[in-house]
């Protein structure tokens, strides 16, 4: 039987701005941040400097890591990382390899150094990205990896592996169904399944997606709100 999860929205950084993620730690209506080192301009040295200014705020903070390497899992969890978010998984074995990366022996094969830790490693949140057909298609044996905290569905590289182009339309019949394929399952395993929506309506998909079951919703891209904003702001004001 599913159960029906709390709606939790998160804000994702892509600019290696110590100021702006500290007013997102400060805005109390997101309940978590997350720093991409996968895309944007975030670096290592960045996110040292970020998670160092997280240690101040009780808000969780994920680091979406840019592969499924071992050695920059555990360094982001040394660092103060609440939760790491995983890209591109799309097979159980994949799956069960990140996770083990999280943990010390006997269960898995993390190294010993937690500078800042924040979190015990069991406690730590392990996010699955599903962003390929070939991921939807594994995901029942996903969802049944020991250590899973959620699935987050990136939508672009998902539109990409069934249109083989950029231009996602989130009332395509067929995306849509794929998105809702995956909500039904994870719903099933009562995994939360969450996804970043990128539009430029961030409000009306958002609450597409939950009627739809998703319940980790990030609307909000730093670079991309900022650019919109300013955009809607002066036509508005041109106008």
């Amino acid at each position: 039987m599913s159960i029906k999860h709390q709606v939790k929205l998160n804000v994702w950084i892509t600019i290696p701005s110590p100021e702006l993620f500290e007013i997102m730690l400060q805005e109390s209506e997101f309940d978590t941040v997350t720093i991409d080192i996968q895309h944007g301009l975030i670096d290592i040295s960045d996110v040292r400097k970020m998670l160092t200014i997280s240690q101040l705020s009780d808000k969780p903070v994920y680091v979406r890591i840019p592969s499924h390497d071992k050695t920059i899992i555990g360094k982001m969890l040394d660092y103060g990382a609440c939760g790491i978010i995983c890209p591109d998984v799309n097979t159980a074995e994949e799956a069960k390899q990140v996770v083990s990366a999280m943990l010390y022996p006997p269960d898995g094969n993390r190294s010993f150094g937690p500078l800042r830790a924040k979190v015990k490693p069991e406690e730590a949140n392990m996010v699955f990205m599903i962003e390929s057909l070939i991921g939807v298609r594994n995901l029942t044996d996903i969802l049944s990896v020991k250590g899973l905290s959620s699935i987050l569905v990136g939508p672009i590289d998902l539109w990409i592996s069934l249109y083989g182009n950029t231009n996602i339309q989130w009332d395509d019949k067929a995306f849509i169904e794929t998105l809702q394929e995956i909500a039904n399952q994870s719903l099933e395993k009562n995994i939360p399944c969450g996804i970043v929506i990128v539009s430029e309506s961030p409000i009306d998909i958002s609450k597409k997606m939950i009627s739809m079951g998703y319940t980790l919703i990030t609307p909000i891209i730093d670079s991309i709100f900022i650019k919109s904003s300013i955009k809607n702001l002066a036509t508005k004001i041109k106008t």
